[in-house]
């Protein structure tokens, strides 16, 4: 473990999390350790661990089935210099609990997100300054954007995140008033885009990928005159056909620049 001392980057992601003798690593000590990459597993006692990297800056966690756990966890490091956080959660179905970052709000030095796996509610409260955010999970039993909305510094949004129900996002103009890029991808139950006046007022790049029930873009994607980017990706033909040369929607997008329209 002496050896281990100055590590600054570990990543176990595919590997074994136990020693040549079949012990699991322990990662007290490692208090050079800057970038971590791990499966949440009990023998790694990592409630005990964790605590004592002080300078952690990368933090990973991946099949997570312990949630309350992790979330104590959380709020008992408060890592100064975190910068990116990356959770994955893997809960059966019947064993939901309600997942909240209480804690999270405090990272200050936080400024990007990754929320993948079993969840069905989203945090109530996110870094202050939180400029990038990748949410993973079909299991939303609600509409994230209102949530979202309230990132104020928020820049990046991918949103892979299809929920039971939700058939419609409202992008409002009190929120996303930084937001540059705006990914939207495999939201298999999302029917329509709405964009109300004013919103999405700094929006750089669109992509929409493989979004098979949605309609059409909204009408007022013509009124963002920032965007100077726009991907539409594995969309059926319908879709698509509305946005080429003498679609119905076409006009809607001939102020953007460059505007990619495939199958892959």
């Amino acid at each position: 473990m002496k050896q281990l001392t100055y590590f600054r980057c570990l990543n176990t992601y595919g590997l074994s999390c136990h020693t040549h003798d079949n012990k699991p690593l322990l990662l007290v000590g490692l208090k050079n350790l800057s970038t971590l990459v791990l499966p949440w597993n009990k023998e790694l006692q990592l409630e005990y661990s964790l605590p004592t990297l002080a300078i952690l800056k990368k933090l990973r966690l991946y099949d997570i089935d312990n949630a309350e756990t992790v979330m104590r966890l959380l709020y008992r490091c408060r890592w100064d210099r975190l910068q990116c956080l990356s959770l994955h959660f893997r809960i059966p179905f019947h064993n939901y609990i309600r997942i909240s970052f209480p804690s999270i709000s405090s990272y200050g030095c936080l400024w990007k997100m990754h929320l993948s796996g079993e969840l069905k509610k989203l945090p109530s409260y996110f870094p202050p300054n939180l400029t990038k955010l990748l949410l993973e999970s079909d299991k939303l039993k609600e509409d994230p954007i209102p949530t979202l909305e309230t990132i104020t510094n928020l820049e990046s949004l991918l949103l892979y995140s299809d929920g039971y129900g939700i058939t419609k996002y409202c992008f409002s103009a009190k929120g996303f008033g930084r937001l540059r890029y705006l990914r939207l991808g495999f939201l298999y139950n999302l029917e329509e885009l709405e964009v109300e006046n004013g919103a999405l007022p700094c929006l750089v790049h669109l992509q929409i990928k493989d979004c098979e029930r949605l309609r059409m873009l909204p009408e007022r994607l013509r009124f963002i005159t920032t965007l100077k980017k726009l991907e539409v990706i594995d969309m059926p033909d319908r879709f698509s056909r509305r946005l080429r040369k003498y679609g119905e929607d076409c006009y809607k997008i001939q102020h953007i620049p460059s505007v990619t329209i495939q199958r892959t």
